[in-house]
């Protein structure tokens, strides 16, 4: 103790402050997706979660995400450890030594199990993995399935799509223009569109086609989402739920859009008592990370190292998804002719798929 009454101990590599100056310590799950980051706290003093934070996009900028989060989280807490999850995660972890890397597996079905202990299987849908598995009694999992690498059976499924009808996946401030509240309403009221689901050059083409007919956007968002889960069902979920009586939980990112839980439980023809969706279970595998407990002490310092991706560094520049703000590559030239004005010329027309292109020459 100092003379201003501040008690003073260490833990290997660290001074702590208590008294006035004592932070809450906490274990931070940190799940890393393909598209998002996800947060938790694990105070083990008070042995339980005490914030979840909110999903954030990365836009494949994980890294500089993480370390925002991280660091905003090290002023406010004092960080026992980080446990990291998650499809980037690993990356994060070989350049930040002071990361404990937890199995993503492992961590979504502790995860869960905090909030519901009954769940005996989980469905983790996120951006590039849709993965199931199953709990037994003990904890421990089992009839692991994941889809093949396709994007058409992932979130980055509905990505795209909502991005050719320029619709906002996130943003809900005008209900018109986000693409799962667009996909729900169109559910609830059954007016919805087959759209191919096993391939998004398919589901392309469908949505063109589809657009020609004059059929209504919405009707073409719900049948996107109605797709999309006859896609996993066929190829992840597959004879898995047969004979099951116990309770799925629906998780990971995709569990946040109301369209996906509505379609799942109409497809896989679930009772509400035996569809499990946490309003946490974007989160399910942060939560499963924090609770790993403390491992190796973190270091803050480790966020200034710069994170080796797999896919090197891109020497062009990267293409906007912002397609309505794009000029055209060829600047139309006009040539008024006077009024009565007749010449001789020649007349092209090409009818595409989207657009009718007229050229007199």
């Amino acid at each position: 103790m100092n003379a201003s009454g501040v008690w003073f101990w260490t833990v290997p590599g660290r001074l702590i402050l208590s008294g006035a100056q004592h932070k809450k310590e906490v274990v931070v799950g940190l799940d890393s997706g393909s598209t998002g980051i996800k947060g938790a706290l694990f105070c083990p003093r008070e042995r339980r979660i005490i914030e979840v934070l909110p999903y954030v996009r990365h836009h494949n900028d994980y890294d500089h995400a993480a370390a925002e989060m991280l660091r905003g989280l090290a002023e406010r807490y004092f960080v026992l450890s980080v446990n990291v999850t998650g499809a980037t995660g690993k990356v994060l972890a070989a350049a930040w030594k002071s990361l404990n890397v937890i199995a993503e597996v492992t961590a979504h079905a502790r995860g869960i199990r905090y909030y519901n202990s009954d769940v005996a299987a989980v469905l983790d849908a996120g951006g590039a993995e849709i993965k199931f598995f199953k709990i037994d009694g003990d904890g421990r999992t089992w009839d692991f399935a994941m889809n093949p690498e396709c994007a058409a059976g992932s979130g980055s499924f509905l990505d795209q799509q909502a991005k050719r009808l320029m619709m906002s996946v996130d943003d809900a401030s005008l209900p018109e223009k986000h693409f799962p509240s667009v996909g729900l309403d169109a559910v609830i009221r059954n007016e919805t569109v087959p759209i191919s689901g096993r391939c998004s050059v398919f589901a392309k083409s469908d949505m063109i086609h589809q657009q020609q007919k004059g059929v209504p956007d919405s009707a073409i968002v719900g049948g996107l989402h109605e797709s999309l889960v006859n896609n996993i069902k066929a190829t992840v979920i597959q004879h898995r739920l047969k004979g099951f009586e116990g309770i799925l939980s629906f998780q990971g990112g995709l569990s946040m859009n109301g369209a996906m839980v509505r379609c799942l439980a109409a497809q896989l023809g679930l009772p509400d008592e035996k569809l499990y969706v946490h309003k946490h279970g974007y989160a399910a595998g942060a939560v499963g990370a924090a609770l790993a407990g403390v491992g190796v002490h973190f270091d803050v310092d480790d966020l200034d190292i710069p994170v080796r991706k797999t896919r090197g560094e891109s020497f062009y520049e990267p293409l906007t998804d912002d397609y309505a703000s794009q000029k055209p590559d060829v600047e139309a030239v006009l040539y008024p002719l006077k009024a009565g004005e007749k010449l001789e010329a020649y007349l092209g027309i090409d009818v595409g798929s989207v657009s009718t292109n007229v050229v007199l020459i």
